[in-house]
This record gives structure tokens, sequence and C-alpha cells, in this order.
């Protein structure tokens, strides 16, 4: 970033109150302002500094007197993100401040140079080995730029129309039926439901049998025909005295995202999916019920695993965490990131580095499994309870990837344009074609199109052989979190009860971002 001092940003037609603006600084990097609650036209002021973006705020302090000089307030800034602010000297109850938000900015990289050589021709052979379901072939990408990722993600969304193999990898109910006759282990399903007329009776199960007769139990209930977490909720222990009630106020949630249909911006295979639902056991890493569950998301290429990526896009820039294969290596991954070295989130990271081998594999059986050149595999780490477990699979993707400049060493690179490079270059030299039935029915799947699908649960010695080092980590092993001795439980995860934990270690990097601002510059805005 560039040290730009203060700036003076217009608010442009159609951008509302709590939305984002982008403004370019002198060298054309693009930066993110945000409009302030209230602010109707004109400009408003933000901070461009090197370590960050930063606007200023009113805190205001109780009028008790129970916060004074020096005390740490916290107050809700951009996106909902947790701020936290030292009360500065001579500030009197009932008063307020100026603090200095951080604007979350667009993450970017500098862009990485494309494979040559050995390193692209590892990638080339895999391609030649591989097994190709046509339901991936993408046509119409051949004028495109073939290390442009996002135009590419685009043609093979709009090429997903009426492919099997994408709908039912797509859909949460068949896609987790495909993968349990992989013998990868998945949450249990407690629930799966599509007739709206069946949805009053399948709630009153799911309540009678798993929310009633044990105490503290939480359910995650989400659509199955969604994407980005749109429609999930949770559910908790219900009361005897409250249960009409509470299967009422379930049924009509669900209900509710059954009449709904993915965005306009996703694939055509999701657009096209059945409503659905299912409910799981809360999945929760290290004993921590209060944040999302750790989740990994695995991109294999040809058969291959490419990266690993701990998402948290530009929300908390901080904690985006990739995993990167280890040049020369087999199966050895490097961490890459360019957040906060917090010691709980150390510990968090270690783990997650551990499970890579495992992780990879299993992401490398589910894309061998259903012939797809490009899939990623999100896993949940970090239980005691359940270990790793596969959480859903993912045709297109939106994450960002990254890889270690390698010229001193320092930075990361944006690693989007090899995974286009490998895509196209690959495709070609890619022989071994076969219909989408040749995959599927080794998976039990029946039917002659989506609509009429069916999986049949198949027995151990029918299911596809998937290789002598076949995952069996996924199925059996626990976590390594339940083993305390050897990996602790995170201080920033266990010292917070009712706090976001998560969210605190990024908050405390912001809190020591936003100190380092000038406090006479902040009083002259």
């Amino acid at each position: 970033m560039e040290n730009l001092g203060w700036l003076d940003v217009a608010r442009p037609q159609g951008v509302p109150e709590g939305g984002y603006v982008l403004f370019p600084g002198p060298s054309g990097w693009q930066y993110r302002a945000w409009v302030p609650p209230g602010f109707s036209t004109g400009t408003f002021r933000v901070l461009v500094q090197a370590n960050g973006v930063f606007q200023p705020i009113a805190v205001p302090l109780p009028s008790d007197g129970s916060v004074t000089a020096g005390y740490t307030v916290k107050v809700k800034g951009v996106a909902g993100r947790i701020e936290s602010f030292v009360v500065p000297p001579n500030v009197l109850p009932g008063e307020t401040f100026v603090g200095m938000m951080s604007v979350p900015q667009p993450l970017h990289a500098p862009r990485g140079e494309l494979l040559s050589g050995p390193a692209l021709q590892v990638w080339l052979d895999c391609a030649r080995k591989f097994q190709m379901n046509c339901d991936f072939e993408v046509h119409g990408c051949d004028h495109l730029p073939h290390d442009d990722y996002d135009a590419l993600m685009a043609v093979m969304k709009e090429c997903s129309d009426d492919k099997l193999t994408i709908q039912a990898m797509s859909d949460k109910i068949l896609m987790g039926q495909l993968i349990a006759n992989m013998d990868i282990n998945q949450l249990p399903v407690l629930l799966a439901v599509r007739d709206p007329a069946s949805v009053k009776a399948e709630v009153s199960a799911l309540v009678d049998q798993h929310l009633t007769k044990v105490s503290d139990v939480e359910v995650i209930v989400k659509p199955t025909h969604l994407s980005s977490g749109e429609g999930v909720f949770t559910v908790r222990t219900v009361q005897e005295a409250y249960r009409d009630g509470s299967i009422d106020e379930i049924v009509a949630q669900i209900q509710a995202f059954l009449e709904r249909s993915a965005h306009e911006t996703e694939s055509a295979a999701l657009r096209s999916l059945l409503p659905g639902c299912i409910a799981q056991p809360k999945y929760k890493s290290f004993n921590d019920g209060k944040n999302p569950p750790i989740e990994l998301r695995v991109t294999a290429l040809w058969g291959r695993a490419h990266s690993a990526v701990w998402w948290w896009g530009d929300t908390a820039l901080e904690m985006n965490t990739w995993f990167a294969r280890r040049e020369g290596t087999e199966n050895e991954w490097d961490e890459l990131h360019d957040g906060i070295e917090e010691p709980g989130l150390r510990e968090v990271r270690a783990q997650m580095l551990a499970h890579m081998p495992a992780l990879a594999t299993a992401a490398e059986k589910v894309a061998v499994a259903v012939g797809a050149p490009f899939l990623r595999s999100d896993f949940f780490i970090g239980s005691n309870e359940f270990g790793v477990r596969l959480n859903e699979t993912a045709y297109g993707s939106n994450i960002q990837y990254r890889r270690q400049n390698t010229v001193g060493n320092v930075g990361l690179l944006d690693d989007a344009p090899v995974v286009a490079q490998v895509l196209h270059a690959g495709m070609p030299l890619c022989s071994a074609r076969f219909p989408a039935k040749h995959f599927l029915s080794q998976l039990g799947f029946s039917g002659s199109c989506y609509q009429d699908a069916v999986v049949l649960d198949l027995k151990s010695e029918n299911r596809p052989e998937l290789g002598n080092d076949r995952p069996e980590t996924l199925a059996h092993a626990p976590s390594q979190a339940s083993t305390p001795h050897e990996l602790p439980m995170p201080i920033a995860m266990k010292d917070c009860e009712g706090k976001d934990m998560l969210f605190r270690i990024a908050s405390a990097a912001r809190l020591h971002n936003a100190q380092r601002w000038s406090a006479g510059a902040a009083m002259g805005a």
C-alpha cells in the first residue's frame, strides 16, 4: 500500500449508505472506502497509510462513568467487524472521541509468472493420464487468454447447464450420497427433505429424536440448492414445553428457502437444482461453537491437489492462509499468509498443515472418482467428536490462489493465472474421455437425468477401489485436537467465552494498526 495521507472520496450515485466505493491511488492500486451511515452527497475523508485504510468514527462513552481514559471499548465497524479503541485522556463520561476504524481492502497480490519447464510438465503429465468425464468438457474458451482465471470460471459455470455430474455434485443431498460411496466420511445427515408437504413430519422427527433428548445440542439446517451460506441457520435444544412452537418456526424457515432459487450469478447447474434441505450436527473446531468451523478448501487440477486455503476473503485479510505444494515433492506443503503471527493462530495453522497430506489425497480421490479436471473439496478440521469431515464440493470457485514469491522470498504472488494455464494446457492432452454414467454408475447413481436421480448405498465390496492409499484418516482418525498434550487449544479460543475468538485475533492486529495513525491528523479530519 501507499502512504497517501488524507484523501477526499466522493460517493458515486447509486452507492448506498454502508456500501463500498473504489478509488485509485497514484500507482493504480485500487483502494476501498466505506460510505458512512447518514452520509448523503459530497465527499468524505479517508486516511490511506502503508498499513491500511482508515476512516474516522465517533465513539461514545457511557454516561455512568463505567468507562474512562485508558479503557478499551469495542464498537461495531465496517461490515459488522468489531473494532477496539483505547479511550484517550480528557474524555469525560457521556462524551465521544474520534476513533479510526479500519476498512477491509480488496485482496491483492502481484501476478506470478506462468509455469514452464518441469514445473509445468508435471501438470501436463497428469492431464495426459486423467480419465475425464465428458460433463466437464468446456466449449467456447479457446478464444480466452490462457491465463485469465475469472474468464475461464465464467465459461465453466455457463457450460454446466444440464450437466448431470455437476448437478449431482452441487446438490448437497446427492453429493453426500455419492461421497459416502467413496468411503470418505462426512457429517451424519439427520434430516433430508425436498417435498414441502413432508417438511412438517420430517422436522417433527428431527426435534423428537435429536433436539429434545440431549442437552446443549446444536444442529445446522441448510438448503441443498443454494450457496455461500444462504438460508443456513442453527437449531438448539428444544424444551418439551416449546416443542410445537419450535417445530412451526423451523418449518417456516425451511419452507421459505425451498421457494428460493440460486442467484443468477451462480453456475447454470446450481440454478437448475431441485430445492431441498438437510440438517447435520454442528461441527465445532477446537470445542468452539461460537465461530464457523475451520474449513480448508482444497483445489484439485487433473486429479492432483494444487493448493488449499483457509478462506476469509476480504472480511478478515489477516486470517487468510494458503497451503501450496512444495515443488519437487509428492505430498509436502508450505503454509503461506500475509497476516499476523498470534500464538493461538499459529497453533491452528500448524494443525491445518499437519492435515494437508490426507486432505490432498482425499480431494484427489473425489476429483478422480467423478472425472473432474477442476474440483474444490472443502473439509472441516479440529473436532474432537468427528475428526476430519468433508463438507461439500464446488465446481467453479471465487477464492483466490497464492504462491510464494521466490525472488527474495518476500511476499505472495497471485497464482490464479497458473490455475487457468494448467487447465487450458491440459485440455488438448486429455484424450481419455467417457460419458457421465461411466463414472456415476460406479458410485451407485441411477436415473436418466438429474430430476429422477437415485443414489444407492453400495456395500463395501461394491464400492470403487480408490487405491492402496485411500484416505482412511478421514474416515476413522480423530482430529489431532483430541490430543491436548500434543496440540493445546489455542489461547484465543479458550479464554473468551461468549466472544468471537477468531475475530478477536484479527481485531488485535487491526487495533495495533489503528493506533499507529497520527492523533493530530485525525483531529484535523
